[in-house]
């Protein structure tokens, strides 16, 4: 009987021992497997890095200056420097943020000269702070000579009518009724003049001027002279004019075409003079660049 026993009880031990081995033989198989499953987990990361290569080599640096916490990888150092130099050229007259909304005593001390055009702003949005010295058909020409501006019982010309009072800012927008001219250097030199007499009588004031902008494509196809590749000459003579005169440059236009660069054909109901939406369009542009910086070479291309 106690022969049986010590069988039984070395039986168990035996068992035992084989159970241990099993164990530990199955503990060193699972800490090996950690690394068998690390080359599908590199696949995959190398996975994700391919497609943040892909993101970050899109044309468009504007879009990876806006994510610099994904610039960490390699490929997106090597192209640091273009991502830094995009502001300024994508706006070199503006600040690296949007400008806000001035309100409208901002204009108290403003002066508007210009034409048709300009006359339609004052009626549907221009700022009633403000002064204007507009009128139909007005040229760089008749800045000097055209008397259309009321001085009690008379009428003055708009040069004359600066004398009369100072101003903080003049806005400025001439062109339209020029392009038909033969010669476009008569109209830059004439420009010219214009700036130069403005600073001469209003030595204070801040001289924004603003572009022609576009008309419809539809006129601009009906008409020889008032159409937009004329007034695209034109308007890199007025940028080349402020440059060189340090003045502001507005591009109204950028605010009012289209994406073909036309003026919409629901902004105008002849293709070149604007309704109330889009003077009120063009005021928003206003509002927003008044704290402009004098042209530079950068624009004139």
């Amino acid at each position: 009987m106690k022969y049986i026993k010590t069988l039984v009880t070395i039986g168990l031990l035996v068992l035992i021992a084989v159970i241990t081995t099993v164990l530990v033989i199955v503990a060193k198989q699972s800490a090996d497997s950690p690394d068998d499953r690390s080359e599908p987990v590199s696949a995959s990361s190398e996975g994700s890095a391919a497609v943040s290569q892909s993101v970050t080599s899109e044309p468009e640096p504007a879009e990876s200056s806006n994510a610099p916490n994904d610039s960490k990888a390699p490929v997106d150092t090597s192209s640091s420097d273009p991502v830094e130099s995009s502001p300024a050229e994508s706006a070199p007259n503006e600040g690296s943020e949007p400008l806000q909304p001035v309100d409208a005593s901002y204009y108290k001390d403003a002066c508007f000269i210009g034409d048709s055009r300009s006359e339609g702003f004052m009626m549907y949005a221009g700022p009633a702070e403000a002064s204007y010295y507009v009128y139909k058909g007005l040229t760089v020409s008749g800045f000097f000579s055209t008397e259309f501006v009321k001085d009690g019982d008379r009428k003055i010309t708009a040069a004359e009518a600066l004398k009369n009072k100072q101003f903080g800012k003049v806005y400025i927008m001439l062109g339209i009724n020029e392009l038909g001219w033969s010669y476009s250097s008569v109209f830059y030199e004439k420009y010219c003049d214009i700036i130069d007499y403005i600073r001469e009588v209003q030595p204070d004031a801040k001289i924004f001027v603003q572009s022609i902008f576009p008309v419809s494509a539809k006129k601009s196809a009906k008409d020889a002279y008032v159409n937009n590749t004329r007034i695209q000459e034109y308007n890199h003579l007025i940028k080349k004019m402020c440059v060189e005169k340090s003045v502001v440059y507005l591009d109204v236009g950028q605010a009012l075409q289209d994406e073909n660069g036309n003026l919409p054909e629901e902004a105008a109901f002849d293709g070149v003079h604007l309704n109330k939406p889009y003077c009120e369009k063009w005021r928003v542009f206003l509002d927003t660049h008044t704290d402009v910086e004098a042209a530079s070479e950068s624009e004139v291309g």
